[in-house]
């Protein structure tokens, strides 16, 4: 039987990660997909990266339309670094695949990311 893996990652808000030159006040998002492979189809989910100064925009435009908010799959760095996402990826996602059982595998991913339904 085929293992599930990391089949490819992206961000919507921006077509290059690794030449992009963010410095500050940044809420990207970060999506992945996963599968068997991709004739099989894949599984599509997302978390935010974000500054400090970049989160307190977005906290500030849903305050204006929200009185509460939840904040979940949002993940502060002090600076953008592609690297950062590299890592993360591999450390979370690429050895979770790893040693979880399939089963197990989607539910930590619906409990830790957002799904994408396309």
């Amino acid at each position: 039987m085929k293992k599930i893996k990391l089949l490819s990652f992206g961000s919507l808000d921006i077509s290059d990660l690794k030449k992009t030159d963010i410095k500050n006040n940044f809420f990207i998002s970060i999506e992945f997909d996963i599968g068997k492979n991709i004739k099989e189809g894949q599984d599509t989910f997302m978390f935010f990266l974000s500054d400090i100064g970049g989160l307190e925009k977005y906290l500030e435009n849903e305050f204006k339309h929200n009185e509460s908010i939840v904040l979940n799959n949002i993940i502060v760095v002090k600076e953008y670094s592609y690297e950062f996402i590299l890592n993360y990826l591999d450390l979370n996602i690429t050895s979770k695949l790893k040693e979880l059982s399939e089963k197990d595998i989607w539910k930590y991913l619906n409990l830790n990311y957002l799904y994408i339904d396309d």
